[in-house]
């Protein structure tokens, strides 16, 4: 095959939205990666959700929190996509979220199926073990960074899934992107959509990135993480088993959240799975598998990939998109003892 000037968006531009993060060129990475870990404890968080909850009042919850991470500040708060705050880097005038923007946002929440199939029941195992992932990242002067499907009604917004008692894995550029750690984050398992009932949520109290994604020793073999759960609604669902030891091809289903238009979703916290099969990455083969049938649009990054025992045998992460910027091949993290001792055992 003729190869291609690949490149990673590490998830927040081509599959899961941390927009503020800088695009990558994918390279060989090595495979021996160590168990450093870097551990935050994140700030008081006390966002309260409830099936009703409009996009205005998850917002004024998650506003309320910059308060903890910069009590001293006395001017006004101020949020913005991951998009947004990207164009607002390079100067561009930038609207923010607001409430004309959530209003417009809410005017363009089409449903449509394409190349991803909704769940017909979120709250049922496997399923129920996976849940929406929204952060927020505090910045000085007032600045917020929201990455979350409930306030974009475009690419923005993450995945995670339950690996044990009150803790989660994901994507390690969902908790740290640019030389920040989140603020805050919550999750929300199973049937996510505004107005329903999942299984539950919780509030992420501490997340655990791998030193090696902070340092861009290995940009994309490095991306995985995980983070503890308060649960503060409903129960914290079963862990999914951990496959450290799956083959170089075989049939799997990824699971995640889409906010992407290419997947053909808009409405957020619709939860979604795409079957295929996955093959060992040529210039990577123990660290990342890659497939053209199992997509993972954006949204999805951090969910789970799941063998035919529903046990996880990789985690979304990439994708590499052609000359018109369209996906044609996606990338997962896959599961090692390494990798599945990080996320369970720091």
């Amino acid at each position: 095959m003729k190869k291609l000037r690949l490149y990673l968006i590490a998830l927040s531009i081509t599959i899961i939205s941390v927009g503020f993060l800088n695009s990558a060129k994918v390279t060989s990475a090595a495979t021996n990666l160590s168990t450093s870990v870097s551990v935050h404890e994140l700030p008081k968080n006390d966002v309260v959700m409830t099936p009703n909850m409009t996009p205005e009042n998850f917002l004024s919850q998650v506003l309320r929190q910059y308060k903890h991470s910069y009590p001293n500040f006395e001017g006004t708060v101020k949020a913005y996509t991951p998009e947004q705050y990207q164009a607002l880097q390079k100067g561009k005038q930038v609207e923010g979220i607001t409430s004309e923007y959530l209003s417009k946002m809410r005017e363009h929440h089409v449903l449509q199926a394409q190349s991803v199939s909704p769940v017909s029941n979120p709250n049922v195992a496997p399923f129920s073990s996976v849940g929406v992932v929204s952060v927020w990242f505090s910045l000085p002067n007032g600045i917020m960074i929201i990455n979350s499907p409930y306030l974009s009604g475009g690419t923005t917004g993450g995945t995670g899934f339950s690996i044990g008692v009150n803790r989660i894995g994901t994507a390690a550029h969902i908790l740290y992107s640019q030389g920040h750690y989140i603020a805050g984050g919550i999750v929300n398992f199973g049937d996510s959509r505004p107005n329903h009932s999942g299984v539950g949520y919780g509030i992420l109290t501490k997340s655990m990135v791998p030193q090696q994604w902070i340092s861009h020793e290995s940009p994309y073999s490095s991306d995985y993480a995980a983070a503890l759960v308060s649960i503060k609604s409903g129960k914290m669902p079963a862990a999914l088993s951990l496959n450290t030891h799956p083959s170089n091809q075989q049939q799997a289903k990824s699971i995640g959240f889409p906010g992407d238009p290419q997947s053909g979703y808009e409405l957020q916290g619709v939860m979604v799975q795409s079957s295929g099969v996955v093959n060992a990455y040529a210039e990577d083969p123990l660290g990342v598998y890659v497939s053209q049938q199992v997509k993972s649009y954006h949204g999805m990054s951090g969910g789970p990939l799941l063998d035919s025992n529903n046990s996880v045998i990789g985690i979304n992460i990439l994708a590499w998109p052609d000359t018109h910027n369209i996906e044609y091949q996606w990338g997962f993290r896959r599961m090692n003892d390494a990798v599945a001792g990080f996320l369970i055992n720091n």
